[in-house]
């Protein structure tokens, strides 16, 4: 058990610091003028746990705990419906407004920088939904398993 919540803390740690490289560059260059840290985040910390879930369950000290396994089933539906509107509130927020122009910069920087915001917004939060629709039947089948002692998680 020590070592499962010593993994656990390992990787809480693992994607604190990867939250902090990719959306550094962007905070560093937008300041508050980004209005979309919020779900930035969360899609990143959502992408990266529930991955880790998916993979690597049986690790965790999650792993015989059912009714956190029927929290994420039921807790992955609002997060998909978040998660749809805040990727259209970002493509519209793109037609209208665009990341050069709050920039201020050059043009090419502010362009290169525009292009990495978008790439790494889009890909996070697609990606956070992706494992959003897993989630659910991974977790189902897991409990599944525990329900009929199949001895694996």
């Amino acid at each position: 058990m020590k070592n499962k919540i010593s993994l656990e803390v390992v990787s809480i740690l693992i994607t604190l610091v990867l939250l902090v490289l990719i959306l550094f560059p962007i905070a560093e260059y937008y300041g508050e003028g980004y209005r979309f840290y919020t779900s930035n985040i969360l899609f990143i910390i959502v992408f990266l746990t529930y991955t880790r879930y998916i993979f690597l369950l049986k690790y965790t000290f999650l792993a015989d705990l059912k009714w956190f396994k029927v929290v994420l089933v039921f807790l992955s539906i609002p997060l998909i419906l978040y998660g749809v509107d805040r990727l259209l509130e970002f493509q519209s927020y793109l037609d209208e407004v665009g990341f050069v122009d709050i920039s201020g910069n050059d043009i090419d920087e502010a362009s290169k920088m525009a292009t990495y915001t978008k790439s790494q917004y889009v890909f996070f939060n697609s990606a956070a939904l992706i494992v959003l629709v897993i989630m659910p039947f991974r977790m189902i089948m897991s409990v599944w398993r525990i329900v009929n002692k199949k001895g694996t998680v």
